[in-house]
């Protein structure tokens, strides 16, 4: 994949964290509206989009693929676990924030920021293979990632918007089960609104978040570099002569270097309060900023 291309999709993706960011300093976004549109983009857009790749598949994409697929989402959370795991002691924090970073490290923001990227470089059809690492990712969070931070797994949570429609996606694909046109319009329409919106609240989140305090933690550069560059790296250099599809291995490639997940930095703000759910929020922030150059340096490595 020419990392060229795939800076070019960041760019219109960065455009739109701009618009967001531009809104909320005019004064036409604020945190209020961006806790109701979030809650839009997560349990109905969201949901759409993975559901219009399932309805709208390539008929060349068979078992095969989908098999490559799985192997290589074990492989990326086998991988990141254990990564996570010796970076975070490496990185001497503190028990209470050791949780925390484990998760951070581990997980992606596959919704947000990779559905979008995967729908621009190869079209919605691409997006069943992020469903499984969407999954993936949901159902080792609520439990083992629970784990980590509390002690407890939450297998009830499991039960959201987002699972569910990955599993019902995963289920129409492997089916080949066709709906009607205009049930295929409605998704795909629904679908296309998650890109924009998604991209919209996360600028706006930024323009309401203390860049000055982001930048005096040195903690936080040397977790940029392990989640953004050395982790991505190491795993990609670790597939990269596998007999996978090229596709399958370019999917992997931007699961990879996606920035961290907001659910563990939302989650930490809950059990923790604002000292440590602040900086998982800033942690998220700053990766989700930095994606825009590392994503291209990553690639370069497959």
């Amino acid at each position: 994949m020419d990392s060229f291309v795939i800076f070019q999709q960041l760019l219109v993706l960065f455009g739109l964290m701009a618009l967001g960011f531009a809104c909320t300093r005019r004064g036409w976004m604020n945190e209020d509206f961006n806790r109701k549109l979030s809650a839009l983009v997560v349990n109905l857009f969201n949901p759409m989009i993975q559901l219009s790749g399932a309805v709208s598949r390539d008929d060349s994409m068979g078992g095969g693929l989908v098999r490559q697929n799985l192997i290589l989402c074990c492989i990326y959370f086998g991988a990141a676990a254990v990564l996570a795991f010796v970076l975070v002691r490496l990185m001497g924090l503190s028990p209470e924030r050791r949780g925390i970073y484990q998760n951070m490290l581990m997980f992606g923001n596959f919704g947000f920021m990779g559905i979008p990227i995967i729908t621009g470089l190869f079209g919605s059809s691409h997006v069943i293979f992020v469903n499984f690492y969407m999954l993936f990712m949901n159902t080792l969070f609520y439990t083992y990632g629970l784990v980590l931070m509390t002690g407890s797994c939450s297998p009830k949570k499991l039960l959201n918007g987002c699972t569910l429609a990955c599993l019902v996606s995963i289920l129409i694909f492997a089916c080949d089960l066709r709906v009607p046109a205009p049930v295929e319009s409605l998704l795909r329409y629904g679908g296309n609104t998650c890109i924009p919106l998604s991209m919209m609240v996360i600028g706006s989140n930024l323009a309401g978040s203390s860049v000055r305090a982001m930048l005096r933690c040195k903690r936080f550069y040397v977790f940029t570099v392990l989640k953004l560059l050395v982790m991505p790296i190491l795993l990609v250099l670790a597939v990269r002569n596998l007999p996978f599809d090229a596709t399958m291995l370019c999917i992997f490639m931007v699961m990879a270097a996606m920035p961290s997940a907001s659910v563990p930095a939302l989650t930490a703000q809950e059990l923790y309060g604002a000292e440590l759910g602040a900086e998982a929020c800033q942690l998220n922030m700053i990766t989700t900023v930095c994606c825009l150059f590392t994503v291209p340096i990553v690639s370069l490595f497959l």
